[in-house]
């Protein structure tokens, strides 16, 4: 497998940055639930193995079984190779989903839905299902709605988002490329940051991206993207335009989730998105409904997610 030399120069970054963080993490309140806890093992030893960044879809360092079937069922690490090495019954299975997704898409949308727009771009050879002609994840599907839902309800124009457990960096790719953002924050725990370094990179070429390793990173005017572990959110000061968290939240604890919260209201955020799900599934989970949502913000929408029984909220400073 051979690269260019900036795809190197970037795998390599990834790798150092990475290196850094893990020197310089530290525990707090946004320290992680015992459920994602357990995955910390996993994703380092992924890493330290080479390659792993260029193939990231087939493997458990999106840390959360993104894009079915491109990770494994129940929690299971299987290094999947190529799409030919994926079961037969879980090749169907992704088949039927994705479909299954794109048609409800469609129908959400009540109109000719131009299928190109949820074309997954490959970067980590992603395994893709094969609808209409088209290479399509169940990401890109979910990306796309995300999207859809905040221009619909908030518009396309921002100074500044902050996007908590934005995991590879599906979202603030689909986001960034599409609307007016000024400046994107971009917050997950410090193992999953290198992972969205390298993708952000790939697909936001003319973007300048910094990614803060340590309490003496600064961040930079010039930059567009900044990356960072939650225990340095207090270098952001400006204020925020939108909070994000999907399907984030859910795998937190309330000290976590708390934590985020009152970020967001320190940075005087207009507006919060979230979606999770609202049913206790792990003994620390948190259902939406009882999130601890700062007092100075009312419930603007609250609605059942598209493709299941999360709920998707909004809320806003009136």
């Amino acid at each position: 497998m051979s690269f260019d030399k900036n795809t190197q120069e970037i795998i390599q970054k990834s790798l150092d940055a990475y290196r850094e963080l893990k020197i310089n993490h530290t525990e707090g309140d946004w320290s992680a639930s015992p459920v994602e806890e357990k995955n910390f093992d996993l994703r380092d030893f992924l890493l330290q193995k080479k390659g792993v960044l260029e193939k990231f879809r087939r493997t458990y360092l999106v840390a959360g079984r993104h894009n079915f079937p491109d990770s494994p069922r129940g929690g299971f690490y299987i290094e999947w190779g190529t799409p030919g090495d994926i079961p037969i019954q879980l090749r169907i299975h992704g088949r039927f989903k994705v479909f299954w997704m794109v048609a409800k898409l469609s129908l959400y949308k009540k109109f000719r839905l131009d299928f190109t727009k949820l074309v997954d771009k490959k970067i980590g050879k992603p395994v893709t299902q094969n609808i209409f002609g088209l290479n399509i994840t169940e990401s890109q599907i979910r990306n796309f709605y995300y999207k859809e839902e905040i221009k619909k309800y908030l518009g396309s124009d921002f100074d500044a988002i902050l996007e908590v457990g934005g995991g590879f960096g599906g979202l603030a790719g689909e986001l960034l490329k599409n609307f007016t953002i000024k400046r994107y924050y971009f917050v997950d725990l410090f193992d999953a940051l290198p992972l969205a370094y390298f993708y952000l990179r790939q697909i936001l070429p003319n973007d300048e991206i910094q990614i803060l390793t340590h309490k003496d990173s600064e961040i930079k005017s010039s930059a567009k993207v900044i990356i960072l572990p939650p225990s340095l959110l207090y270098k952001i000061s400006n204020k925020i335009s939108l909070f994000i968290n999907t399907m984030s939240f859910q795998h937190m604890n309330l000290k976590s989730i708390n934590f985020y919260l009152k970020e967001a209201s320190r940075l005087e955020t207009k507006n919060l998105f979230l979606n999770n799900r609202d049913w206790i599934r792990d003994p620390s989970d948190i259902k939406i409904s009882d999130y601890p949502i700062p007092k100075k913000y009312k419930k603007f929408l609250d609605k059942k997610w598209l493709y299941g029984n999360h709920r998707l909220q909004i809320f806003k400073i009136f």
